[in-house]
């Protein structure tokens, strides 16, 4: 009974407006895609390569980006320094443990907790 409302609800969906309209707006997107002039692949690679900049700011983009490059490594490295110097203070290796010593336990077996 389900499927046969279901195979209803299929033949009349085409009539309905939003579906229509949903179609015409795919149909529309499709063909502005496929006009679409194809750029040309020099152009596009030039545009790419130097992005409109002069020979001067395309050299001081890459020295910042080199400079900004290098300062991250710089960073990674002290900060792998860092946690290994800390891992090496503890003997216990980094965070875990927090460095405290657990109290010791007076009553290990819980015979007091028991008594009550």
């Amino acid at each position: 009974r389900e499927y046969v409302k279901m195979v209803r609800f299929e033949d009349t969906l085409h009539g309905h407006a939003f579906y229509v309209t949903a179609a015409c707006g795919i149909v529309d997107t499709y063909l502005r895609i496929v006009a679409k002039p194809a750029r040309d692949a020099a152009a596009a690679a030039a545009e790419e390569a130097g992005g409109g900049l002069s020979v001067q700011e395309r050299k001081k983009a890459e020295s910042k980006r080199r400079k900004a490059e290098a300062k991250a490594k710089a960073e990674a490295e002290a900060q792998a320094k860092r946690d290994a110097d800390a891992k090496g203070k503890d003997g216990k290796g980094g965070k875990k443990g927090g460095g405290k010593e657990k109290p010791p336990d007076d009553d290990p077996y819980g015979e007091a907790l028991a008594s009550v």
